[in-house]
């Protein structure tokens, strides 16, 4: 077991201790883990909030403070968009489902999109990341699957009369198991009796369940054995499928009567060929087709290779879709390809590029008329739509991409306009519109060294962004073209960036460090105007008083400290702080905010707050987003005031939160889950 002293814990990034308590459960204290399992189905725990206890004495209240009796706040959220799309892992998760409408999934959400008119609809029934999803064309239900500690798989019905602020219904609850780690694919039959589930665990152990037991236990089930399971195809008209993993494939058969699974392997007849096997689908005619991760394709007759066309592809085939008509089918894969086919294995036209040579890792198909559209989910996030006779590429949604574990930490929001700027370990800088799915701009950097972007500000026409490596950089905030950079680094340190600031004047940046210290930068020329020394620990959050004269500071042992921003020193004396108003409300540690923490928490557990009007949002490592009324203070004897709590959409931590400039929305990312979310802010008149 790895451990770790407290004084070796303070010196680690914010970064690797989020990490670190993400993965590795076992090094959680275990009593907060108990809390944490409280809280989680809803129970309170009677001890002292010792945040609240350690604290309060230190934070003084306002001479007019005027704290009322705890109450819920009289607004509720209603997650309105989602901009993410779950390719870590994951393939063939994208399906058109009629209507001009895509199904997938992002975070622990399933996900529907009107792709003309960017509306989207939730199936809101998982708690952790979905990493799998069918689709039944002929019944209108999905099927979504999950990680966890007790995977579990959802069906759901796509209800096409939905209103937009209802979510989707669940119709059957699948759980598979303590000993499983999660769930790789799913499939329904043809005759949709019965729904395949394939688990993540060293067997790639496969389960039949019969969709006319709602919550039934599997009615058969066997093990893969593929050393990793990364494709599913269903036969179109027999209770048959094949799976494509690490070590092959293998073709399944179902006795109804025997209630009992059988399985054929693959003889290629070529033991290289036999190690990976990427993609798989079948024919109409029900033969199959599959791709390699050396990039040939193979037709299969039963579990005999008829036919192979090598080297399609450069690198691996991630998805393989027939066209509805049977005339053809596409390829597509790692070189970010697709590839046209006709039903004779003749290549049409050119291959059709994806921008950054995107990968591809979903492909489907939905023809009208003599029309065909095909739907793409690639590896960096991002859904096209391709007309494939034209060879034409329109984006359908760009989002920060977590393939390669990059997490999305980033958000600011102007003051006058319904915008979000996001960024991430991806090397990417993002302005979205509110509503839209797809940038204004993006700022990309070096692909060969691409920075870890991490914490953001912006300010009239500037936009301040820091990175783990240390740089700061300073950009247009409406084109997102470079203004400065500057290495915030000590000369024998090279540790990063955790939180910057621009004062309301706009004359001074405050750069919060790792190296414990803030530094001030005058705007009008970036020079370094002084540093502020005094905090143990590194720097999470900061805030400026409204005439921009004193700035606030919590830090990672959980202080709250004030500073001067003509002298840079610190003010101890509380009569000079604590009647100053605040422009903002991102310190999550302060009088307005102590009520938002919980009975259990300590100070890691909520990552950024922000407040706007007589409402007080915060993100928690529970994966939640809690609204409350503002200020969150405490009344003698109180350990915590009441809140409205979102869970279920994201689902990793929640690192980051924003009100919009008007108050009427709120936007969230989510770290590992890649996603920034859009809820909107609804006002209702009493608790309820």
């Amino acid at each position: 077991m790895l451990g770790i002293f407290p004084s070796q814990r303070r010196r680690l990034s914010l970064k690797h201790i989020k990490s670190l308590r993400h993965h590795r459960h076992h090094l959680m204290n275990p009593a907060k883990m108990i809390a944490r399992a409280n809280r989680r189905q809803g129970r309170r725990s009677e001890k002292v909030n010792p945040l609240v206890a350690q604290r309060a004495g230190a934070i003084v209240a306002p001479s007019n403070a005027n704290v009322k009796a705890d109450a819920l706040p009289k607004a509720t959220l209603r997650l309105e968009q989602v901009v993410g799309y779950r390719s870590r892992a994951c393939s063939n998760n994208v399906f058109w489902i009629g209507n001009g409408k895509i199904a997938y999934h992002a975070a622990s959400l399933g996900i529907t999109l009107d792709v003309a008119n960017h509306v989207q609809q939730f199936f809101c029934g998982h708690c952790d990341d979905v990493t799998a999803l069918a689709y039944d064309k002929q019944q209108r239900r999905a099927a979504t699957g999950q990680v966890g500690k007790v995977p579990y798989v959802c069906v759901w019905r796509i209800d096409e009369d939905l209103p937009p602020n209802q979510r989707y219904e669940r119709t059957h609850k699948f759980d598979i198991g303590s000993n499983m780690s999660g769930v790789s694919a799913l499939g329904f039959t043809a005759d949709g009796h019965y729904l395949v589930v394939i688990a993540s665990n060293n067997d790639n152990d496969v389960f039949l369940f019969d969709l006319n037991q709602p919550d039934g236990e599997p009615i058969a089930n066997a093990r893969a054995s593929l050393q990793g399971v990364y494709d599913i195809a269903m036969h179109p008209s027999k209770c048959e499928f094949v799976t494509a993993g690490g070590r092959g494939a293998k073709f399944w058969t179902f006795d109804p009567e025997e209630k009992s699974l059988g399985a054929k392997t693959a003889v290629f007849g070529d033991v290289k060929a036999k190690m990976s096997t990427t993609a798989v689908t079948y024919l109409n005619d029900g033969r199959v087709l599959s791709g390699s991760a050396s990039g040939d394709l193979r037709v299969w007759k039963g579990n005999q290779v008829d036919h192979k066309v090598e080297g399609i592809h450069t690198g691996s085939i991630y998805s393989i879709a027939t066209y509805p008509d049977d005339s053809g089918f596409v390829t597509a894969g790692r070189d970010g390809t697709l590839k046209r086919w006709n039903s004779d294995f003749e290549s049409i036209g050119d291959p059709i590029e994806m921008p950054r040579n995107d990968a591809i890792r979903a492909v489907d198909i939905q023809q009208d008329g003599d029309s065909m559209t095909a739907i793409l989910g690639t590896a960096l996030s991002n859904l096209y739509q391709v007309d494939l006779s034209s060879g034409n590429v329109e984006v359908v949604m760009d989002a920060h991409d977590s393939v390669q574990d990059h997490e999305t930490w980033g958000l600011a929001t102007p003051d006058d306009a319904e915008e979000v700027f996001t960024c991430g370990a991806d090397g990417t800088v993002r302005r979205y519109k509110a509503g839209k799915l797809v940038p204004e701009e993006t700022y990309y950097s070096d692909t060969n060294d691409p920075s870890d972007y991490k914490t953001m500000d912006t300010k009239d026409n500037l936009l301040a962004v820091g990175t783990n490596e240390g740089i700061l950089h300073i950009f247009d905030s409406t084109t997102l073209k470079p203004v400065q950079k500057l290495d915030c680094t000590s000369k024998d340190n090279n540790r990063g960036i955790s939180s910057v600031k621009f004062s309301p004047d706009g004359k001074t940046l405050a750069v919060g460090t790792f190296e414990m210290m803030i530094h001030l930068y005058t705007t009008e020329t970036w020079e370094l105007e002084r540093s502020c020394q005094g905090h143990t620990s590194f720097v999470i959050s900061l805030d400026w008083c409204k005439d921009s004269s004193v700035l606030r500071s919590n830090s990672g042992d959980y202080e709250l400290l004030f500073w001067n921003r003509e002298s840079g020193e610190q003010v101890t004396k509380k009569e000079e702080t604590k009647d100053l108003e605040w422009a903002t409300t991102q310190c999550t540690i302060c009088w307005e905010t102590l009520g938002m923490w919980q009975v259990g928490m300590d100070g890691t557990d909520i990552n950024a707050c922000d407040s706007h009007g007589d409402l007080l949002i915060n993100a928690n490592d529970l994966g939640e987003i809690q609204l409350l009324t503002f200020p969150a203070s405490l009344l003698p004897g109180d350990q915590q005031r009441k809140a409205r709590v979102y869970g279920n959409a994201h689902s990793a931590h929640v690192m980051n939160v924003r009100f919009s400039a008007s108050g009427e929305k709120v936007f969230s990312v989510g770290g590992l889950d890649g996603c920034m979310m859009q809820w909107d802010v609804v006002r209702v008149d009493s608790e309820e």
